[in-house]
C-alpha cells in the first residue's frame, strides 16, 4: 500500500530499513487540508505470490489520513511521510506507488559457452552471473462518500446513501524486472513464491471518524 500495511513479503528488507532510518526523524508536517481520517477494514479477495512470500493479513485493519492541498490528495499512515496522488471533487481517488529491489545475484557454470569463450584471458569466463529483481506496483483506488465538515475550500461531497464513507481497492503486483531471471525464487525451485508475476489484492471498507484533533 501506499505504506497501506496490507503486504509485509520477507523479501522487503531493504524497505524496513529505510521505514527505521524515517522513524528516527520529526514527523513531517502534515500537507494541506484534512479531508479526514478513516478507519479501514480490508478484506482480502486474493493472494496468488503466496503467505510465504507475501504475508498477507485478513482482515487488514488501521487508520489512514487523507488531505488535499490545489486539486492533488495525499495518503498518510501512522506519521509516515505522506503519498501525493489524485483525489477529485467527486471523491475519487487513486494512490500509486512502485519501487524496485535486489532480490538475488548468484553466480553459477554457464551452459551457453561456444568454443572460442575457451580461449578467454578472464578467470571466471566459465561462470554465469544470474540476478533476480522484482518490482513492486501498488494502486489504491476508491470513492468517499463524506468527508469532514471543517474542510475549508475541501471536498464538495454530492449527499450520499452510500453505506460507507470510504469504498475502494488496494492492488499490489509483483514482477520480475526484464532483465532478471526470478526461476529460483518460486515454490517449485525451493523459493517462496508459487507465481511469478503474481498479485495481492484487497477490497477497503472505511469509517470516517469525525472526533479528530490535530
Amino acid at each position: 500500500m501506499i505504506e497501506l500495511r496490507a503486504w509485509r513479503w520477507s523479501l522487503s528488507l531493504v524497505v524496513a530499513a529505510a521505514l527505521a532510518a524515517i522513524g528516527c526523524r520529526p514527523p513531517p508536517e502534515p500537507v494541506g487540508a484534512l479531508v479526514g481520517v478513516y478507519a479501514i477494514d480490508g478484506a482480502l479477495t486474493e493472494n496468488t505470490c503466496g503467505q510465504m512470500a507475501f504475508p498477507t493479513k485478513d482482515p487488514l485493519r488501521f487508520e489512514v489520513i487523507i488531505r488535499q492541498l490545489d486539486q492533488v490528495g495525499y495518503w498518510q499512515i501512522e506519521k509516515r511521510p505522506a503519498k501525493a496522488g489524485e483525489l477529485e471533487e467527486d471523491g475519487a481517488f487513486r494512490f500509486t506507488n512502485e519501487s524496485t529491489s535486489l532480490v538475488s545475484s548468484m553466480r553459477g557454470a554457464n551452459n551457453e559457452l561456444e568454443p572460442e569463450d575457451f580461449l578467454s584471458l578472464e578467470p571466471d569466463f566459465d561462470l554465469k552471473t544470474t540476478t533476480c529483481s522484482l518490482k513492486v506496483r501498488e494502486v489504491i483506488e476508491g470513492t468517499l462518500a463524506r468527508s469532514l465538515d471543517e474542510v475549508d475550500g475541501g471536498l464538495d461531497l454530492p449527499d450520499s446513501d452510500a453505506k460507507h464513507d470510504l469504498s475502494g481497492d488496494n492492488t499490489i503486483e509483483v514482477s520480475p524486472t526484464a532483465d532478471s531471471d526470478c526461476s529460483a525464487s518460486l515454490a517449485v525451485r525451493g523459493g517462496m513464491f508459487q507465481n511469478l508475476p503474481c498479485s495481492a489484492h484487497y477490497s477497503l471498507r472505511g469509517k470516517l471518524q469525525e472526533s479528530i484533533r490535530e
